[in-house]
């Protein structure tokens, strides 16, 4: 598969499942190593309601199995956060503020959603020291 047609077919994956617009695929040159790689950006609010585009990368090489498996990876990690990305901007800051991944972000709403108090939620969710971008 041709690197464009690789974007194309990730991007369609996740805007079938994310709002369109909230994760988009490119494909760049990597300035230190001057190949190419696929660049996933996504979108969200943080604890503190500002906007925040951050991104992940997945370098693109000749062999064409890699190439799908790197830039899969990519689609698996914005579908396991679709949910969070879907999600408005009060309660993407509120998971934030309750340190909740964004991987959990269904099961820890489900549970606001339930009535369940925050030691029951937390129980069944992990929680994260910190929240950040790292």
């Amino acid at each position: 598969m041709n690197l464009f047609a690789l974007k194309t077919a990730a991007q369609n994956k996740v805007n079938q499942v994310v709002t369109e617009g909230k994760v988009t695929f490119k494909i760049s040159k990597n300035e230190d190593t001057g190949r190419n790689e696929m660049r996933m950006e996504y979108s969200y609010y943080a604890a503190d309601t500002s906007y925040v585009t951050s991104f992940k990368t997945a370098p693109l090489v000749r062999n064409n199995a890699t190439n799908e498996m790197q830039v899969d990876l990519l689609v698996h990690f914005a579908l396991n956060r679709a949910d969070f990305l879907n999600a408005n901007y009060y309660w993407q800051a509120e998971a934030q503020q309750a340190n909740v991944h964004p991987q959990f972000f269904k099961q820890w709403f489900d549970g606001i959603k339930a009535g369940k108090s925050e030691n029951e939620i937390f129980a069944e969710v992990p929680r994260l020291i910190s929240f950040g971008n790292n």
